[in-house]
């Protein structure tokens, strides 16, 4: 057709398989018309679909270009940071698969050698989901709180979830509970393109605390009772005695109960009796002292009133330089109750009345 043309000529650096070489030569062109020059000094203008936002799933990214007068000669292009080069030959969609950020870098030339300033994107890929930690311990005094702290390694934490006992969920980072008795916390996040972490859970109980001054504590021959001052012991003192006869008595609805003392060098042996049975002999004595330390517990117990009983002996380890025993604090798993006590003790005596010639022994 008598019209407009363009002829242009590409060395490839392919060759026939009987070549040696891959070099090409140009005569001249022999043409039936009119030649003249067509300027061309605008570079070729090229695109890509890669989203900005960040990704769930691997992203499939094609590059495009356009040029009006010469034409387009190629697109290249890297996914590693460099500037690219006619090495780099663009020929198929690309598949960005590494999780991150991936720094995609791409331009074109067109066939007069006209080439763009180089494009840079982003493509972002996030195909794991977040991960919560929490401070939980597995034993708290009257209350607890535990924190979560929520993270995701590349499109971050959209929001986190939790509830206690199997309620309703709560959209905080600070869980809190002041029931006594056993609990279980589970919680999870999300992270900005919707990948849901596993859930996770934590088992703890809250005890009650009373120390050794709580009016719930019933003291037997209370006089001889005196306190042990040192921030070491819990709330800084300890009841102790070393006094026949002497007892602390504790009575409590629940089911678990501990009992906490110091122990050292001149303390004695205690006896613990539960609901009316002896259950122990907790030795106090240690080479050096102590402190807070759980030398009796019980657990599992019937969810009901429950009585327990610390008694001095006048026992004692044989390297012990006392016989001394003494109470820091009852933990408990429950409610200490109060019982009233109005009723005078009853004295019982073996004396015989009747008058005698020879002293008698009389048992009280």
């Amino acid at each position: 057709t008598y019209t407009d043309h363009y002829l242009c000529l590409y060395w490839t650096g392919d060759k026939n398989a009987s070549s040696s070489g891959t070099t090409i030569t140009l005569d001249k062109f022999d043409i039936e018309g009119n030649i003249y020059t067509v300027e061309d000094a605008v570079a070729p203008v090229s695109w890509s679909n890669a989203p900005s936002a960040w990704q769930s799933s691997n992203i499939t990214v094609t590059l495009s270009a356009t040029d009006a007068t010469a034409g387009v000669a190629g697109i290249y292009y890297t996914t590693n940071g460099a500037n690219p080069t006619v090495t780099n030959t663009y020929t198929a969609p690309l598949v960005i698969a590494n999780e991150g950020q991936t720094t995609l870098k791409y331009l074109a030339t067109d066939k007069r050698n006209n080439t763009e300033t180089v494009h840079v994107e982003y493509p972002k890929l996030d195909k794991s989901p977040p991960n919560t930690t929490s401070n939980a311990a597995t034993s708290y005094a009257n209350a607890a709180t535990i924190t979560l702290s929520p993270g995701d390694t590349f499109s971050g934490v959209s929001y986190t979830r939790w509830r206690l006992d199997g309620g309703p969920l709560q959209s905080s980072l600070t869980a809190t509970a002041s029931a006594p008795g056993t609990h279980t916390l589970e919680w999870y996040s999300v992270d900005n393109v919707g990948w849901v972490e596993s859930t996770k859970t934590a088992t703890f109980v809250i005890k009650r605390q009373h120390e050794q001054n709580d009016p719930a504590i019933l003291y037997q021959r209370v006089s001889t009772w005196t306190t042990a001052s040192n921030p070491s012991h819990s709330a800084s003192a300890a009841a102790q005695v070393s006094t026949q006869g002497a007892a602390a008595i504790f009575h409590f609805d629940g089911t678990d109960v501990d009992l906490i003392a110091y122990k050292g060098t001149n303390n004695g042996i205690a006896r613990v009796t539960l609901d009316g049975v002896v259950v122990a002999y907790p030795d106090l004595w240690a080479g050096s002292t102590t402190y807070k330390q759980k030398v009796w517990s019980a657990t599992g117990l019937a969810n009901a009133r429950h009585s327990v009983v610390v008694e001095w002996t006048g026992t004692k380890h044989a390297s012990s330089s006392d016989y001394r025993i003494n109470i820091d604090r009852f933990d408990v798993v429950g409610f200490a109750a109060s019982v009233a006590d109005t009723v005078a003790p009853v004295t019982t005596s073996t004396i015989n009345p009747a008058w005698r010639s020879t002293p008698q022994t009389v048992t009280l």
